[in-house]
């Protein structure tokens, strides 16, 4: 694996001493941001970085400069600039407030898509921050370091990690601080989308879900997996892809032929564009956009445990599916392939070489050959909002995940239901399905490290943005998130209300903690933290239901 770090760059001198709106006002660094950048010199993790590429504003241009020390090629990439904020710009927040009442509050409720006047959204900040970063892994190698801005790093942090950008602010970004991105050193993909889309009577790859086109689906995805360059097989309405798509890391080559030649033809022109020395290499149709970046991960994943395997392919509910991923090496033997039976005919003559990966992602099974299938790829994204009981179900069974903790699950999430329809009771308007499965789901990587954080990732690359959210925080809500009877405090707080598989109150549960680490001054300190954490959620929680208390045995009246 290879390392990109992005840093944010030292504090800048700010002339009054006071914090402004400064996107793309450029000021110098101070003391202090000086010497947080020359810090990077002496952290372990950035010794392998071989280049630094920055951002053209005059902080981050200072930062990489006393990071390099001359001792490291520094290149600009203007890309990098942080979010540009119009009007704005070089004031205080006070400032902004008193001048602009109604857009600080809107840009409070929308970061995502809210821009100030003759500034930028995040939104638009986010695909100058993606077409940065496709750049630099495109035409670097080995560890490199980014130096920007706590906007763009957020905005590009939040594409790579598929959370949902209206709640960008809730990744740290402290001054000087270091974001590490692992990838794989050489990892490619080719699409075919050389097809006539006779069947379909719309011309398929640019068709679009959510506003986007099939290939930004797919190249979005591969991106997000790691993957460097990408080959794009096209054949009718060639010019059209090449305008929209080329650039880089992403090329297109032309079948000449695509009117008359098969599938496994485009496949071979775009596998050609690779050599064995690529350590893997996707394949897959342009009209098979909803796949989830998961499988990419455990293909890739597989690949690497396995160095026997050549070929693998994601399976669901045991019927295979794509992309599929090839290494480097096969390369000779699909190429000199006779074409029977495809692509498919080649990987089946390799024997036990090919292998099946099972993955719970039913997206690998979707096409959209004719107008019926794409309506089905409209609906099946559409209910990655919140996932079904049944899915659930099927997910902890492929994490193998014992009785005791899927009868925990059960409860809480039995428990955290009924908590936001006492809500929805008192007034609220909660989503009691989301708060439902995410407690269902929040413990599915429960024994390894940072579990919550852990099992948030894995819902966010298959696809399930919002429910990702509150498992994250299961543990322990986010301060600013303290005070409000959301979906995140109810999965929090219905976590703290079952032990095993029955409900407890936040007495029995925190004094059996505080038994357990009896003598040890420190952990005591932790335990009682974390009861008061948890009792002032009760008490966010009792205030929003209003006495429409669903349980009153488990909770806390009184205090």
């Amino acid at each position: 694996m290879r390392k990109i770090f992005l840093l944010r760059h030292g504090k800048p001198l700010f002339p009054d001493g006071e914090k402004r709106c400064i996107g793309r006002t450029d000021l110098p660094l101070s003391e202090d941001g000086k010497n947080q950048a020359l810090a990077w010199k002496s952290r372990e993790e950035l010794a392998g970085v071989t280049k630094i590429y920055t951002s053209p504003l005059r902080r981050c241009r200072e930062s990489a400069a006393l990071f390099s020390g001359g001792d490291i090629p520094v290149q600009v990439v203007d890309n990098c600039a942080e979010i540009a904020m119009g009007l704005w710009e070089n004031k205080t927040f006070a400032e902004i407030r008193r001048e602009d009442p109604n857009g600080y509050e809107e840009r409070g409720r929308h970061f995502a898509d809210f821009a100030p006047p003759r500034g930028e959204s995040f939104r638009e900040c986010q695909l100058r921050a993606v077409s940065a970063y496709r750049q630099i892994l495109a035409e670097s190698e080995g560890d490199v370091a980014v130096v920007a801005h706590a906007g763009w790093n957020r905005a590009l942090i939040s594409f790579l990690t598929g959370r949902d950008l209206d709640r960008l602010m809730d990744i740290p970004q402290e001054y000087g601080g270091v974001y590490e991105i692992q990838a794989p050193k050489r990892l490619g993909a080719v699409i075919v989308a050389a097809g006539l889309s006779s069947r379909m009577g719309t011309f398929k790859p640019v068709l679009e879900i959510n506003g986007r086109t099939f290939l930004d689906w797919e190249l979005d995805f591969l991106l997000r997996a790691g993957v460097s360059r990408t080959v794009i097989v096209t054949g009718r309405q060639a010019d059209e892809l090449e305008r929209m798509f080329s650039g880089p890391g992403v090329e297109c080559v032309k079948n000449e032929r695509y009117a008359e030649t098969k599938m496994f033809d485009s496949a071979c022109l775009g596998l050609r564009q690779f050599d064995p020395s690529w350590d893997g290499i996707f394949f897959l149709p342009g009209d098979s956009p909803v796949f989830s970046v998961f499988t990419l991960k455990r293909l890739e994943a597989e690949q690497k445990q396995d160095p026997r395997g050549d070929v693998f392919c994601p399976v669901y509910r045991g019927e295979p599916g794509h992309p599929l991923l090839l290494r480097g090496r096969v390369l000779p033997e699909i190429l000199t392939h006779d074409g029977r039976m495809g692509l498919r005919g080649a990987c089946e003559k390799l024997g036990d070489r090919k292998r099946q990966v099972a993955v719970p992602d039913p997206g690998i099974l979707m096409d959209a050959d004719v107008p019926e299938q794409y309506q089905e790829l409209l609906t099946y994204t559409s209910s990655l909002r919140v996932p079904s009981r049944e899915w659930c179900e099927e997910l902890m069974d492929y994490l193998g995940l014992p009785s005791g903790l899927r009868a925990h699950l059960k409860k809480t999430a039995e428990t955290a239901r009924k908590m936001a329809e006492a809500v929805n009771m008192a007034g609220g308007r909660l989503d009691a399905e989301l708060a439902e499965r995410a407690a269902l789901l929040h413990d599915i990587a429960k024994g390894q490290e940072n579990h919550a954080a852990l099992a948030a990732a894995w819902l966010r690359d298959l696809g399930y943005i919002r429910t990702a959210e509150p498992v994250e925080s299961h543990g322990a809500l986010p301060e600013k998130r303290r005070d409000r009877a959301d979906e995140r405090l109810i999965v929090f707080l219905a976590d703290k209300l079952v032990q095993g598989d029955r409900s407890c109150t936040l007495k029995e549960r925190y004094q059996s903690r505080l038994l357990q680490y009896m003598g040890n001054p420190e952990a005591e300190a932790a335990v009682r933290k974390r009861w008061q954490e948890a009792r002032q959620a009760e008490q966010v929680y009792l205030a929003a239901v209003k006495g429409q208390i669903w349980d009153c045995d488990i909770l806390d009246t009184n205090s």
